[in-house]
């Protein structure tokens, strides 16, 4: 071979990796991009999230609450860990209903206690909240 075309073999092959390069170097941009992308609409997300208590969190407010169910509400003791609540004939249905309640209005659930000693799914409940 002669000198000449070592020369052009040698900067051929020199372009092709360049553009070989150039390429890679483009997908990792746009894979950063829609990754920037993604994070950005998560902030966003996040910052129209509501966040905070939607009522003042008192016994007034959870006695009250507690009237929209079918229970019958035993005793409600604000306590320094927060409140505890004892309820009776709660039915089994509206148990899940309670628990998104609380937790949708702002308070914690610490504990949840229901038995059921009837056998006909009325339980008696206690909740610490916080």
């Amino acid at each position: 071979m002669s000198r000449r075309a070592l020369h052009i073999a040698f900067w051929a092959g020199v372009a092709g990796l360049s553009f070989s390069f150039f390429l890679h170097i483009q997908k990792e941009k746009e894979a950063f991009y829609q990754e920037y992308l993604r994070y950005k609409e998560f902030l966003l997300l996040l910052q129209s999230a509501k966040l905070g208590r939607k009522q003042e969190l008192s016994e007034s407010f959870l006695q009250q609450k507690l009237q929209q169910f079918p229970l019958q509400v035993v005793s409600i003791k604000t306590t320094e860990m927060g409140y505890e609540v004892k309820l009776r004939d709660v039915p089994g249905s509206e148990i899940p209903k309670l628990v998104y309640f609380l937790e949708d209005s702002g308070f914690s659930i610490k504990k949840l206690k229901a038995t059921d000693n009837t056998g006909q799914a009325t339980f008696e409940v206690e909740i610490a909240l916080r």
